[in-house]
């Protein structure tokens, strides 16, 4: 013999469970965090088709370069399928507020039930006619 020990089973059986613990953690926040993000990234897209036409937001934000959610000002508002987007063009800058529908149309996409923009100066402009 060389003198080397036997690692007990209890140890060994202890790091697989706990390397299945951290693989399975790595998994379900992974998967959690890829989930929320596309189902944000729908609602956007959704969201800026909806209003990036618009005569007002021609106006005041003219092209939109970002079109971004803020989760935090959503939540803020705590009103159900409500959010915030802090929307910025070449022309300015402001925040798009949105109410959407909570089930999909008969073609399966969510649709615009109230928008409004909130410029910076504190003026509320409805986008929906």
């Amino acid at each position: 013999m060389t003198g080397k020990k036997k690692m007990p089973t209890w140890a060994i059986v202890l790091l697989i469970v706990l390397g299945l613990g951290v693989v399975g953690g790595v998994v379900c926040c992974g998967g959690g965090f890829l989930a929320m993000k596309f189902g944000t990234e729908q609602i956007a897209q959704v969201a800026r088709g909806s209003v990036e036409g618009h005569p007002a937001v021609v106006e005041h934000i003219g092209e939109i370069w970002a079109f971004e959610l803020s989760l935090a000002k959503s939540g803020e508002i705590g009103e159900p399928n409500t959010f915030v987007f802090d929307v910025h063009g070449n022309k300015g800058s402001g925040e798009i507020v949105v109410r959407m529908s909570q089930q999909p149309d008969e073609s399966g996409n969510l649709t615009l039930l109230e928008g409004e923009l909130e410029l910076p100066d504190g003026t509320v402009i409805d986008l929906v006619e």
